[in-house]
């Protein structure tokens, strides 16, 4: 039942972006919803109770009662991405990384698209990075917003809710937390003194000014980190990242934690339901929220019959896209935006799989061309889906999971379109990159990946 009621609370997902993402509005009755999907009372309110984890929407009870919509497409969508990277324990270095590459990408495009208003709410950070040291609280907060700014000048959506997902995974992390008391000034006038830099550089229309400072920020954010030995998200204390969420994320948080502090791998069991309450100290109803938002993210599994109870599970992004895709499809000139953040991300990882030259990897590719050429000749419609198979291929070389999901997700948002009407030298470029991979040519296979995705972009834009 709980992969019916999963499926379930996705299509009613798809249902409250088809209306328009109306909050306050009544979607339909608990009867209407069963109707319309065909399934059991039990399946539906097992997929509400999904759907109001995810903050999208709430069941309103009594006369007139049903499903309402209870938060903002772009607030369900951001705590969704943040969820996942909470409770996934990805690498801080590989968070880092991606994050450096997304920032990079909106200083170029703010700098491209800068306008009077943009300039105005740069100027209001730029002015505040310039004052002398506050307490830790105040001055992470402003760095989040700081980078949120940054996002939303670039005129992107689709990068700005990538962003502020991030902003809201990494707020547990700040500077009191990874460095010395007595270092601990030192680096925040640090740090301000390079983000004034990067704002006064954007505002200048400066991007080699604005990249030099941005390299220099995120050097010192890995730096710091290495030293400080909290290498992936379980590292960063679950106390330490609540910051106001609900009761039952935070136990969601605590027990993805448990799991990387006790190195659990798949398979293991986490305890039974008394033990895991009376380790956090929460009431049936609680954990089991906590439990059904871990299982949404397939952090944890329900085994059942006899040996069966709780175990541990391999985090999977599929219940994040089916939260964050319908509200990302709904923007206007979502495809353009899409393909802007793909293209970043993916020749980024281009560049680093060339850097690992990984032989299983290599042949991984190049079994996959074979397959999609055969596939893209049988059914020429088919031929971008096969490309984007390619593609994904590609990314899972880099070895960076964080920057696997964020492309696959971007990839997601432009659904493969049935089109023929595409240069054939497609194929014969992802030979071309599967080359370069394997002879490690990083600049080679950058250059590749990115005349690929343009091609790809053009054939899109076509169909």
């Amino acid at each position: 039942m709980s992969k019916l009621s999963a499926v379930t609370a996705d299509r009613m997902v798809e249902l409250i972006a088809d209306a328009g993402w109306p909050v306050g509005a009544m979607i339909a009755t608990e009867s209407e919803l069963k109707e319309r999907f065909g399934v059991s009372r039990a399946v539906i309110r097992e997929a509400l109770g999904l759907v109001e984890l995810r903050g999208i929407a709430a069941m309103k009870s009594g006369k007139g009662g049903g499903l309402v919509v209870s938060a903002p497409a772009w607030d369900a969508a951001v705590m969704a991405l943040a969820t996942f990277l909470e409770v996934s324990d990805a690498r801080l270095e590989d968070m880092i990384s991606v994050m450096q590459r997304l920032e990079s990408l909106a200083v170029d495009l703010a700098i491209d698209r800068i306008d009077e208003d943009s300039a105005a709410l740069l100027e209001g950070f730029a002015a505040e990075m310039i004052e002398p040291p506050r307490d830790v609280d105040a001055e992470t907060a402003t760095f989040r917003a700081h980078r949120n700014a940054l996002a939303t000048a670039s005129r992107n959506p689709v990068l700005a809710m990538i962003v502020a997902g991030f902003q809201i995974a990494l707020a547990g992390l700040s500077m009191a937390r990874v460095y010395e008391a007595t270092e601990f000034e030192r680096h925040l006038r640090i740090s301000k003194a390079v983000k004034a830099e990067l704002l006064s550089a954007v505002l200048a229309c400066d991007p080699h000014r604005a990249q030099t400072a941005i390299r220099s920020d995120y050097g010192n954010q890995l730096r710091s980190i290495k030293a400080s030995g909290i290498g992936t998200m379980s590292r960063i204390n679950a106390d330490a990242a609540r910051h106001g969420m609900k009761l039952p994320r935070w136990i969601a948080l605590k027990i993805s934690r448990r799991i990387a502090d006790h190195a659990l791998a798949p398979g293991e069991p986490l305890g039974s339901e008394a033990e895991l309450m009376a380790q956090f100290g929460v009431g049936r109803s609680v954990l089991r929220e906590a439990i059904r938002m871990l299982e949404a993210y397939s952090v944890v599994a329900m085994k059942r019959g006899k040996g069966g109870g709780l175990r541990v599970a391999i985090p999977d992004p599929e219940s994040t896209f089916q939260a964050v895709v319908p509200f990302l499809r709904s923007l206007d000139g979502a495809d353009r935006h899409a393909f802007e953040v793909r293209t970043c991300l993916e020749v980024e990882a281009a560049g680093l799989a060339a850097q690992r030259r990984d032989g299983p990897s290599i042949d991984a590719i190049r079994s996959v061309i074979a397959s999609a050429r055969e596939r893209a000749e049988r059914r020429p419609e088919e031929t971008l889906e096969a490309l984007a198979e390619i593609s994904r291929t590609v990314v899972a070389a880099s070895g960076d999971r964080v920057l696997e999901v964020i492309a696959a997700l971007t990839q997601r948002v432009v659904p493969g379109r049935p089109s023929a009407d595409i240069d054939s030298t497609v194929f014969q470029r992802c030979d071309a990159i599967a080359g370069a991979l394997a002879a490690g040519d990083a600049p080679l296979a950058r250059r590749l990946v990115h005349v690929q995705l343009r091609a790809v972009r053009e054939a899109h834009a076509r169909t």
